[in-house]
C-alpha cells in the first residue's frame, strides 16, 4: 500500500467464553512531580483484583478521525495479521510477505509454494543445521525465548523480537532471560542487534517515529505482575510511560492507529475493562469502559467495526474514533452453512480472528468437528462464505488483503509448522480448499 490510497486494514483477536462478573469503575486522581510550572497528572483506577495507572490524564479531548487518511506503508503500523498478543507472525513488504516460525524467520514464496529461510549465504543450511553454533549463525535465525514472537516491517527493514537466557549471579543463580530487538534486511543479506532497552518486554509496535512496546515484571512472592506500556521516540534514549497495570491475572494490548494509540486491558473473570486513547501528538490520554471481549476493527473509511462475543452470539457495529457507536449492531450466525455445501445438520459457534476488507467480515469459528472461517457482508451481516481450516491454526491469526488470505499453522503428530493459504476471490466465490506452504 502506498500513501494516501484506500487502506484495508484488519486486525485478529482472542475471545473466550465464561461466567463474568460486573467490575465496577471507581476512580481516583492524584497530581505528581511538580517541577517549575510543568504538572504532569496520573489517573488510577483501584479495583480489588487490578490498580491502572495512566499517566497524562486528560479526558476533555475529542476527535473526529484517527488521522488514517495518511497512512503510509513505510513508517505505519499495520494492524493486518495480527493476533490476541498484538504482535504479528506475519508482515509485508514492498516485494512481499513474511512470517515467522520457530526460530525462522521466512520469505512467503506463493508461486513456487515454499517457505524460503532468510538468509542469502549460500553455504548456510538454515533450519536444516544440526550444530547449535551454525544454526544461530543463520541470518534469518530470531531465537525464541519467553516473549511472544513478532515480525513487523518498517521503514524499509524487517523487526523481530527474541530473547535469551543468562545466569544471574545477583538472584541466587537464577536464569534470566534478556529481550532484545533484531533488524534484519528483507533481502537476507544482514542481521542486526537494535541498541534499544527493552528489558521485561513481550510486545512491540513501531509506528510513525516512535516504538511502542509493554514490559512486564512479576513479584516471585505475590505473583502479582506488573506490566508497562511504554513509547520511545526513535532517536532519543528514554522511553516515556503511557500506562501502568498491576494485577494477578490482566494483560495489555497496543495498537497504534493514525495519530491515536489504543490501549486495552483484558482483566480475568470481569465483563468490562479499561480502554486507553493516547494522542500522540499532545501525549494526553483518556480512559473509556468497554467489554474485555470487544475488539476494534479499523475500516478504509476512518471508522471502527467493533466485535463483541455476548453469551447469545457475536455481534458487530460500527464505532467513531472515540469508539462510540454509529450504527445498530448486528448478530453474525452460521445457521445458513447448508447453503454454502455444508451438511443440513451442521452447526458451530463463532470466535476469534477478526479481520476485515472492503466489503467482508472474516471470523473463526468451530463446527462439531472442525475449525472454520466464514465471511460475512459487513452491509448486510449474511454469511456468504466458508470453509473447513486443515491443520491446528496458530495464535488465532488469519491474514487477509486484496490477493490471499492465509495463517500460520501447527502441523498435527510431530509435522512441520507451516502457512496455509487461498485466494481469496476463489474462496468466496466457491469456499475452495487452503493450500499449503512449507520451508
Amino acid at each position: 500500500m502506498k500513501k494516501n490510497t484506500k487502506f484495508k486494514i484488519r486486525m485478529a483477536a482472542a475471545f473466550s467464553m465464561g461466567a463474568v462478573t460486573a467490575l465496577s469503575f471507581n476512580a481516583f486522581y492524584t497530581v505528581k512531580n511538580v517541577v517549575a510550572e510543568e504538572m504532569s497528572t496520573e489517573h488510577v483506577i483501584k479495583e480489588s483484583n487490578y490498580t491502572l495507572a495512566v499517566e497524562n490524564y486528560d479526558d476533555t479531548f475529542s476527535v473526529e478521525s484517527t488521522g488514517i487518511d495518511s497512512f503510509d506503508s513505510e513508517t505505519d503500523w499495520d494492524w493486518s495479521y495480527q493476533t490476541s498478543h498484538t504482535v504479528s507472525a506475519f508482515a509485508k513488504g514492498p516485494k512481499g510477505y513474511y512470517v515467522r516460525l520457530g526460530d525462522f524467520v521466512y520469505y512467503c514464496d506463493f508461486e513456487t509454494q515454499t517457505l524460503i529461510a532468510l538468509c542469502n549465504r549460500p553455504d548456510c543450511l538454515h533450519d536444516k543445521e544440526t550444530d547449535s553454533e551454525k544454526r544461530s549463525e543463520c541470518t534469518a535465525y530470531v531465537a525464541y525465548g519467553s516473549v511472544n514472537d513478532g515480525l513487523q516491517y518498517y521503514d524499509g527493514k524487517l523487526y523481530a523480537n527474541t530473547s535469551s537466557v543468562y545466569f544471574d549471579t545477583e538472584r541466587d543463580a537464577d536464569y534470566r532471560e534478556k529481550e532484545y530487538l533484531l533488524e534484519l534486511a528483507p533481502d537476507g543479506s544482514s542481521r542486526e542487534q537494535m541498541d534499544y532497552q527493552m528489558e521485561n518486554a513481550y510486545s512491540f509496535a513501531f509506528h510513525r517515529g516512535s516504538l511502542y512496546y509493554i514490559s512486564r515484571e512479576t513479584n516471585p512472592e505475590t505473583l502479582i505482575g506488573t506490566e508497562t506500556v511504554n513509547r520511545l521516540e526513535l532517536g532519543k534514549k528514554e522511553p516515556e510511560t503511557i500506562a501502568t497495570l498491576s494485577s494477578m491475572d490482566a494483560v495489555l494490548r497496543v495498537y497504534p492507529y493514525g495519530d491515536l494509540v489504543y490501549i486495552q486491558t483484558k482483566l480475568a473473570d470481569t465483563e468490562e475493562s479499561s480502554l486507553i486513547i493516547y494522542d500522540t501528538k499532545t501525549s494526553k490520554a483518556q480512559v473509556k469502559k468497554a467489554n474485555w471481549q470487544s475488539m476494534f476493527l479499523p475500516t478504509e473509511n476512518d471508522t471502527f467495526l467493533q466485535c463483541t462475543l455476548k453469551e447469545d452470539g457475536l455481534y458487530a457495529e460500527n464505532v467513531n474514533a472515540m469508539l462510540e457507536s454509529t450504527t445498530e449492531s448486528k448478530l453474525l450466525t452460521m445457521d445458513s452453512l447448508k447453503n454454502l455445501g455444508f451438511d443440513a445438520n451442521t452447526t458451530g459457534d463463532l470466535y476469534s480472528w477478526i479481520s476485515t476488507d472492503d466489503t467482508h467480515l472474516y471470523v473463526y469459528g468451530m463446527t462439531e468437528i472442525d475449525p472454520i472461517v466464514a465471511a460475512f457482508n459487513k452491509e448486510s451481516g449474511e454469511l456468504e462464505a466458508a470453509a473447513v481450516l486443515p491443520g491446528m491454526p496458530l495464535f488465532q491469526c488469519i491474514g487477509v488483503d486484496d490477493e490471499y488470505l492465509f495463517y500460520q499453522c501447527a502441523e498435527l503428530d510431530g509435522g512441520t509448522d507451516s502457512v496455509y493459504w487461498v485466494k481469496k476471490s476463489d474462496f468466496l466465490e466457491n469456499g475452495a480448499t487452503f493450500n499449503c506452504m512449507e520451508p
